[in-house]
């Protein structure tokens, strides 16, 4: 081997090992923290649209959906597909049921906002929230990110097909949202996760 061929052999090797650092080591770092900026900014607007008088601050639908954004925050980093795969074995082997506490107090909580346009309002920051985890989940598993991108690709050829024109946003949240209903857990069972790290 010629001097010119090992140095291109320590290069590559070198750009390699660069490259796996940024994906394996760096990119989670930069994912994670992205993630907990997006629902720091939003917990934040959550909190604005309390100072501005539009909701109380102790009001319980208020409340249930500070303490889910806390826990995402918190436990931000256990949001990934080998943590729900392992989550939904626990469950099978156990015999466990996952809880609908949290989808419960919300129904209650919102039935008790009195104006209509609060409500909508705060089911608004609850599916930005969501919209957030899910892009997170979606993001960061390369097998439910092919199998979104699958759903994608059938559901824009459907809507070609029926003439309907939706954006690339709202096709890819439908999408997202098929993959876990049909194959991994529902959105409801993320909330509790989410508010028992809160309340931990």
């Amino acid at each position: 081997m010629t001097a010119s061929q090992l140095s291109v052999v320590v290069q590559s090797a070198i750009g390699f090992v660069i490259l796996l650092i940024m994906l394996l080591i760096l990119l989670p770092v930069l994912r994670l923290d992205l993630f907990r900026q997006q629902m720091f900014a939003l917990r934040d607007e959550l909190f604005d649209y309390a100072r501005n008088g539009k909701i109380q601050y102790d009001h319980p639908a208020y409340l249930l959906l500070r303490k889910s954004m806390n826990g995402f925050i918190r436990y931000g980093h256990r949001l990934s597909l080998f943590q729900l795969m392992m989550t939904f074995c626990r469950w099978r082997i156990l015999g466990e049921k996952p809880t609908t506490e949290w989808a419960k107090r919300w129904d209650v909580a919102l039935e008790s906002v009195e104006n209509e346009e609060t409500r909508k309002a705060l089911e608004a920051f609850h599916i930005r929230s969501m919209d957030i985890v899910v892009n997170r989940l979606v993001m960061g598993s390369v097998p439910i990110f092919a199998t979104v991108a699958i759903v994608v690709a059938v559901l824009v050829a459907g809507n070609l097909l029926e003439g309907v024109r939706r954006s690339m946003a709202e096709t890819y949240r439908a999408a997202a949202a098929k993959v876990f209903v049909a194959f991994f857990i529902d959105q409801n069972t993320l909330q509790d996760e989410a508010l028992r790290s809160a309340l931990a």
